[in-house]
C-alpha cells in the first residue's frame, strides 16, 4: 500500500512541476514574439503581442507610450531594415519577465537594452526599458 501512495505522490508532484514549467515559459513567449517580429519587421505581429491598454515606459529615453496607437508609433521607431534584436538573457518570475536584448544592424551589435515586462493573459501589459547602453566596440 505504501508503494502505491509513493507512486501517486510522485506522479502528482511531477504533474505539478511540469504544469509550473509551462506556466513560466508562457510568460516569456510574448517577449520572444515581440523581438522576433521586430527583427523580421512584422510590425502588426509585434503590436499583436500587446494588450489593448498596454504601456511602454522607455526610462532610458524618457518616453512613455500608452495604448496600441502610441505603441505602434514606438514600434515604427524601433524597427529598421537590417536591424535585429537578440535576447541574450531572459528570466521569468510568474507574470514578470526580465530580458537583456542585443540590438544590431547588418550583423554589428551596437546597443544592449534591459527590459522588465508584465504579461497578463498571454499579452504584454507593460514593458519598462530600464537601461540602454551603446556598445560600438562589439562586432
Amino acid at each position: 500500500m505504501n508503494g502505491m501512495k509513493l507512486v501517486v505522490v510522485v506522479f502528482v508532484l511531477l504533474a505539478f512541476i511540469a504544469g509550473g514549467v509551462s506556466v513560466a515559459l508562457a510568460s516569456a513567449e510574448p517577449v520572444d514574439d515581440l523581438f522576433a517580429a521586430l527583427s523580421d519587421q512584422e510590425l502588426d505581429a509585434a503590436l499583436d503581442v500587446f494588450a489593448a491598454d498596454a504601456v511602454v515606459n522607455d526610462e532610458a529615453c524618457h518616453q512613455y507610450y500608452a495604448g496600441q496607437d502610441e505603441i505602434s508609433d514606438a514600434l515604427n521607431l524601433w524597427a529598421h531594415d537590417g536591424r535585429e534584436f537578440e535576447i541574450v538573457e531572459i528570466e521569468e518570475n510568474g507574470d514578470r519577465v526580465t530580458a537583456t536584448v542585443d540590438i544590431s544592424n547588418n550583423g554589428h551589435t551596437w546597443a544592449q537594452e534591459k527590459i522588465e515586462a508584465v504579461v497578463e493573459d498571454g499579452k504584454l501589459q507593460q514593458i519598462d526599458v530600464t537601461s540602454f547602453e551603446f556598445q560600438f566596440w562589439r562586432v
